[in-house]
């Protein structure tokens, strides 16, 4: 028998293998041999101690910020309370730091004292020239009357039917100083008036004072005949001492009288 060419038998090979394959039972998915490989966990490089920090490491490196006290406010020396009848204390802030004094008008032998105790600790104690009788001295309040940030305050020290009598005191290293005019005598300004004649008060809160005087020269039946003498007064808070620094000397009508603020004085009242 003549021999088959070697191709052909090789493909006679192939196809008969790739019949049994085809012919083949197909494994179902429960019987199908599933090869798996495990994968090998890669190992994590060991943390470098230089830089591992825990969390009580970490507390421990903060650094607490700084903190600023605040200075303890010195007290002043203490005094005793002068031994006379007294009013209500009033509190007001005087020296600045934020603390309120308690102010108090006490009357010894009818002569005025006015007494403050500071909030920080201490007392002081001034008297009030130009009061006299029993219930002339009153606390008024506070005011800024040279805009420095420390207050003055103000005290009714006298007046009569028509007008009351203020003076300004304010407190320094300690001590209770009163205001004055540059001659040395009491910063007392009049406040109010009548038909016959009067004076007012304006207060910039720069350190500015002015005063306000007028007098009946020509009474007429009305206000634009009835004429006053006026006369206009600055003057300038240097240290303790209000120094003059303008006087203008004016005709007055009485519709002018009339138009005038009697006291205007950073929200002072004489009430």
């Amino acid at each position: 028998m003549a021999r088959a060419p070697v191709s052909a038998v090789a493909l006679v090979v192939v196809a008969a293998v790739l019949g049994l394959t085809a012919c083949a039972p197909m494994s179902s998915p429960a019987t199908r041999s599933v090869t798996t490989s495990t994968a090998r966990a890669v190992p994590t490089a060991p943390a470098d101690p230089r830089t591992f920090e825990t969390e009580a490491s970490v507390a421990a490196s903060v650094v607490p910020e700084a903190t600023t006290a605040t200075p303890a406010v010195e007290a002043c020396a203490g005094i005793e309370r002068p031994a006379g009848v007294g009013g209500q204390p009033v509190s007001l802030e005087l020296d600045g730091d934020a603390l309120s004094e308690q102010v108090e008008l006490v009357n010894v032998d009818n002569v005025w004292h006015v007494m403050v105790t500071f909030g920080a600790g201490g007392a002081a104690t001034a008297e009030v020239r130009g009061a006299n009788g029993l219930d002339a001295a009153v606390v008024l309040g506070q005011v800024d009357l040279d805009g420095d940030g420390g207050n003055e305050f103000a005290l009714r020290v006298g007046g009569g039917a028509y007008t009351e009598q203020l003076a300004f005191l304010r407190v320094r290293d300690c001590a209770v100083v009163p205001l004055t005019f540059d001659d040395g005598t009491p910063a007392v300004f009049l406040v109010g008036g009548s038909f016959g004649g009067g004076e007012s008060l304006v207060c910039s809160g720069g350190g500015q004072l002015e005063r306000y005087s007028y007098w009946l020269l020509a009474a007429a039946g009305d206000e634009t005949t009835t004429i006053y003498e006026g006369e206009y007064a600055s003057y300038r808070i240097d240290g303790d001492v209000l120094t003059e620094t303008a006087t203008l000397g004016s005709r007055l009508t009485g519709a002018d009288v009339a138009s005038l603020v009697l006291l205007d004085c950073l929200g002072l009242s004489l009430s």
